[in-house]
C-alpha cells in the first residue's frame, strides 16, 4: 500500500530498473521521499515502508485512521489560496481511503477464493473415497463370484464321479471271461494308440475367429477344446447355443473357462471393463 501511495502522489514508481536491481534497491535503500511534496503523506509512505515489520502498520484499519486525518501541506500559503489546497488535499483524501477499500475489497474476495478452492478439494476428496471404495466393493464382488464358481465346479465333478461309480457298481459282472489271444490282444492295443496318436495330431494351439467373436486356446480338429480357453466377442451375441439362460454378450465382454468340441462347458463371464458379470455352468 505504501508504494501504491507513492506512485498515486509522485506519478512514478520509487525504483526503476530490472526486477533483481528493483528488489536490491527496496531491500538496501531507503525510498525517495523527497520526491513527496506532504510531509503527512510522506509520513505515511515513509511508516507503510518501513523495513522492519515493527515499524509498519500492523493493520489495513490503523493505516486507514492516519489516512481519515486532514491532510496539510509543508508550506501553505495563506488566504484563498489555502481554501483551494486544504480542498485538494481533501480530494486526495478521498482517492487514498477508496484506494484502502479497494484493498480491503480485493483480501476480502481471496478470502473467499481461498474458501470455495478448500470446499472443492474436499469435494474431490470424497469423491475419490466414493471411487476407491467402489473399487473394493467390486473387487470384494468378483471375488465372491470366484468362489461360487469354484464351488458349483467342486460339486459338479463330485456328481460326475459318484454317477460314475453308480454306473460301475451297476454293471453285471460277466460269468465268463472272453479268451482273447494275445495276437488279438496285441492288435487292440496298436489300434487304441494309432487313435490316440490320430487325436493328438488334430490338436492345435492358437486363435479361431468366429466373426462375432475369436476364441484363444488349445483347438480339436479347429474348434475350441481347452480347460483354461477365452472366448472375446466382438458383437452382441448369444454366448452359446446350448445354454438354456439364452445369456447375450456386449462387445467387448469375454467369458474364461472349459470348452469342448466347439461348446462351452463353464467359466465365469466378464464385462468389456473386466468386472464380472456371472458364472456359467452348461456341461458337456
Amino acid at each position: 500500500m505504501g508504494i501504491m501511495l507513492y506512485q498515486f502522489i509522485v506519478g512514478s514508481l520509487p525504483f526503476e530498473g530490472t526486477m533483481a536491481e528493483i528488489i536490491k534497491k527496496q531491500i538496501n535503500e531507503k525510498l525517495p521521499l523527497k520526491n513527496v511534496p506532504y510531509k503527512a503523506i510522506r509520513r505515511i509512505i515513509e511508516k507503510a515502508t518501513a523495513k522492519k515489520q515493527q515499524d509498519r502498520y500492523q493493520s489495513a484499519s490503523e493505516m486507514r485512521v492516519d489516512l481519515e486525518h486532514p491532510l496539510k501541506p509543508m508550506n501553505p500559503h495563506k488566504g484563498q489560496h489555502r481554501s483551494s489546497t486544504s480542498g485538494i488535499w481533501w480530494l486526495i483524501s478521498a482517492l487514498l481511503l477508496a484506494c484502502l477499500a479497494g484493498y480491503l475489497l480485493i483480501f476480502q474476495s481471496s478470502d473467499e477464493d481461498k474458501d470455495r478452492y478448500e470446499d472443492r478439494r474436499e469435494s474431490i476428496e470424497r469423491e475419490k473415497d466414493r471411487d476407491e471404495n467402489r473399487d473394493k466393493d467390486n473387487q470384494k464382488a468378483k471375488e465372491e463370484t470366484d468362489s461360487t464358481y469354484q464351488m458349483e465346479v467342486s460339486q459338479a465333478k463330485q456328481d460326475s464321479l459318484q454317477n460314475l461309480a453308480k454306473g460301475k457298481q451297476a454293471t453285471p459282472k460277466k460269468e465268463k471271461k472272453q479268451k482273447v489271444s494275445s495276437r488279438r490282444t496285441s492288435g487292440a492295443a496298436y489300434s487304441e494308440s494309432s487313435s490316440q496318436q490320430r487325436e493328438r495330431s488334430t490338436m492345435t494351439t492358437g486363435t479361431k475367429n468366429f466373426g462375432y467373436a475369436t476364441f484363444r486356446g488349445a483347438l480339436k480338429n479347429g474348434m475350441p477344446h481347452d480347460v483354461n480357453g477365452r472366448l472375446t466377442f466382438k458383437t452382441s451375441h448369444i454366448i452359446d447355443s446350448r445354454d438354456p439362460k439364452g445369456r447375450v454378450a456386449e462387445p467387448g465382454d469375454y467369458v474364461i473357462g472349459e470348452f469342448s468340441d466347439g461348446h462351452l462347458v463353464q467359466g465365469i463371464w466378464y464385462g468389456s471393463d473386466h468386472q464380472v458379470k456371472g458364472s456359467i455352468i452348461i456341461g458337456k
